[in-house]
């Protein structure tokens, strides 16, 4: 009875050891593995926090102001329409980088009077347009529609139309990523700044359209030391105001 009382015994300490050696073996893991936990915490920091600033420079505001036609007098003299300063709309716009748009999003190329001293538009009107909604955007990103319309200023009086909600929206444009990768090859260190990216770190950028081709890119896409990437789909506008899907991909490494 006592030697089965000692057996016993003995086979506690024995389980308390183990235990004891167990957990002092999670605890030297924990330690020769917390530097590796806090850097990837910390590159994901930095990657979130250069992509996040990267969205913002490569952002512009697009102003749209809907003017509302209850109806226009369209005649083979008359196929186009004059609004000038009188309206508040031009304290809105940038004359030299407009977009106009009828309802079925087809382009209308517009005449800026200001070379003849005058503080307005004119716009070329379809010839099945007698009513409904011409939508001008604005922002430099966007491509001038511009074309002499000479005879419409023989019109004395403005058209009458009412103003929608006039919309400001920040949008990603493609002429703004492309223009941040040729800064990457031309003023590296600068745009790295500008973007927060530690003096250690170097980074690469990538911009793919829908299908993962490339549209351009800048730095390395394989460096030889650990790499973190962050791919991020976006929504984007060309010069025409199309929208389109693609993907910009950022990689960081020491």
């Amino acid at each position: 009875m006592n030697y089965l009382k000692k057996f016993k015994k003995g086979t506690h300490v024995g389980v308390m050891l183990s235990f004891v050696i167990f957990l002092t073996f999670l605890i030297f893991l924990y330690i020769v593995l917390e530097p590796t936990f806090k850097t990837q915490k910390s590159k994901d920091f930095e990657i979130n926090s250069i992509k996040g600033q990267l969205m913002q420079e490569v952002q512009e505001e697009v102003v749209a102001i809907p003017m509302i036609f209850t109806t226009i007098d369209i005649s083979p003299t008359h196929n186009c329409i004059k609004i000038t300063g009188s309206h508040e709309i031009f304290s809105e716009i940038d004359y030299d980088h407009l977009i106009i748009k009828d309802e079925e999003e087809n382009f209308l190329y517009y005449d800026n009077l200001a070379s003849s001293g005058v503080q307005g538009i004119q716009i070329e009107i379809p010839e099945n347009f007698v009513s409904g909604v011409l939508t001008i955007y604005s922002s430099q990103d966007l491509s001038i529609y511009h074309k002499d319309l000479g005879g419409c200023r023989n019109n004395e009086e403005d058209e009458e139309f009412t103003i929608g909600s006039i919309g400001t929206s920040s949008v990603i444009f493609e002429t703004e990523i492309l223009d941040i990768i040729q800064e990457y090859g031309n003023n590296k260190d600068e745009l790295k700044e500008r973007l927060g990216i530690p003096k250690e770190y170097d980074f690469s950028i990538s911009f793919l359209d829908e299908d993962k081709n490339i549209i351009d890119e800048a730095g390395e896409k394989n460096p030889l030391s650990d790499v973190y990437v962050e791919e991020t789909i976006i929504e984007y506008s060309d010069t025409e105001g199309n929208l389109k899907i693609g993907f910009l991909i950022i990689r960081i490494w020491k």
